[in-house]
């Protein structure tokens, strides 16, 4: 959720630095010699190499080692790392297409890729731009940069992957974990992130995306849309991050729209981490506490989620316009429609959200805050018109509820004689969104 000015990344190529491995079962070994006694991995590693091209054990300079197998591999060839510690000092790349690179232990930590010794650091550690991209098995830890990158790829895949650092959540960590960005047909399932000073798992001007049965903690962000078309994100736990799950539409990038967003099945709780962001990008304004949050993006259905104890709020849905106002350094662009249009929250369960609200939620002057928030921003100067087509579905009984009036957060009373806790203009219905799940 970094601010396009200063460096967002939507560039974002996969930093998937110096990948080497060695032959298969009857091939080369990591050693260089025929097929070794004792196997791809030496004396006493069991692994199953099934579906292997090539097979890499660790050595005694990892990054020259995997860089030169990225370098080499075929495409539809499959690269599979030996258990053990990969200790890299620079950023590995991969512009081969088809290509799966994936861990050969049983675990997701059985085989890790350490960047902890990176010292030239740069935005990215792990850098892919080709289609068909897999990356599974993994574990990816303590990366200087963002992640695991792909950038201008069709059909990237990120599956069972660990990411993390071992310093728990600092602002001097990567940005972002893994980071598809302006990429079609995303997929990320069945990995586990914590510790980004952005977002753990983040999706950026892409179009087409399915997020599902992750786990998302200690970041500033779980999980980020932004900027995307036909994103869907379900079966995910996002706990302990400064906000849980946020659907953007952000000025001034490349694709100019967010929309046709389905979130539902999640359970987002306990997200009051204090936010570690940076503070010269959008995120550090995330308000800590936020479960769900919309800013700017059309047709974004919330539905069937858990929410709760979420101190701030339980789902906060906004104008960029209000953001562009609030946030320090924002900016206004012209060819972006900045109100949320279309948003659909209904059948959601909620409980011991809004207790405290922290800046600028504070601002409402209310406590409790209610589970869903809207800041009224339209079409028209009467949010009650409900141009917007807000919608809390037409089944009672409905979600405690606040439009909260926030062109007016800058008055003096705050816009307290215009906000309203009245459901009746917003019980309605919208299109259901289409859903991948089973």
């Amino acid at each position: 959720m970094r601010m396009p000015s200063l460096v967002r990344g939507p560039w974002v190529a996969f930093a998937l630095g110096s990948i080497v491995l060695a032959g298969c079962g009857g091939g080369d070994t990591t050693s260089g010699g025929g097929a070794a006694p004792e196997g791809p991995c030496g004396a006493g590693v069991a692994v199953d190499t099934t579906g292997c091209t090539t097979t890499v054990a660790t050595s005694s300079d990892d990054s020259t080692k995997l860089q030169t197998a990225l370098i080499n591999v075929k495409s539809g060839e499959t690269v599979c790392l030996c258990p053990g510690t990969f200790k890299l000092d620079k950023q590995l790349s991969l512009t081969v297409p088809s290509v799966t690179l994936k861990g050969a232990g049983k675990l997701v930590t059985d085989s890790v890729l350490d960047f902890a010794g990176d010292t030239k650091g740069g935005n990215d550690t792990m850098l892919v731009t080709s289609d068909n991209f897999t990356i599974e098995n993994l574990w990816v830890k303590n990366t200087p940069g963002n992640g695991v990158v792909v950038r201008q790829a069709d059909k990237p895949t990120f599956r069972n992957l660990k990411v993390s650092w071992d310093a728990g959540s600092l602002p001097s960590n990567g940005a972002y974990s893994i980071y598809p960005a302006e990429c079609t047909h995303v997929l990320v399932e069945d990995c586990e992130v914590s510790g980004a000073a952005d977002a753990a798992i983040y999706v950026g001007q892409s179009t087409g995306a399915i997020i599902r049965r992750n786990k998302a903690h200690g970041s500033v962000l779980g999980i980020e849309l932004e900027n995307v078309t036909n994103g869907e994100a379900y079966d995910n736990e996002i706990y302990d991050n400064t906000g849980g799950l946020a659907v953007f539409l952000l000025a001034n990038l490349d694709k100019k729209d967010a929309s046709k967003n389905l979130l539902h099945d999640n359970n987002v709780h306990d997200n009051n981490r204090k936010n570690f962001g940076d503070k010269s990008t959008f995120v550090s304004s995330v308000p800590q506490g936020s479960g769900i949050l919309v800013v700017g993006a059309d047709d974004t259905e919330i539905r069937n989620n858990t929410v709760k104890n979420n101190q701030s709020a339980g789902v906060l849905v906004v104008s960029y316009t209000l953001m562009s106002q609030l946030v320090p350094g924002a900016k206004t662009d012209p060819k972006i429609d900045p109100d949320p249009d279309r948003t659909f929250v209904h059948d959601n369960l909620f409980s011991g959200n809004g207790t405290d609200p922290q800046t600028p939620l504070d601002l409402i002057g209310v406590k409790p805050l209610e589970d869903v928030t809207w800041d009224g921003i339209g079409k028209t100067a009467d949010p009650s018109k409900n141009d917007a087509k807000f919608c809390l579905g037409t089944k009672a009984p409905y979600p405690s509820f606040r439009m909260f009036a926030g062109a007016h957060l800058a008055d003096p009373d705050m816009g307290k004689s215009l906000q309203s806790t009245d459901t009746k203009p917003y019980q309605c219905d919208l299109p259901a969104l289409p859903s991948s799940a089973p």
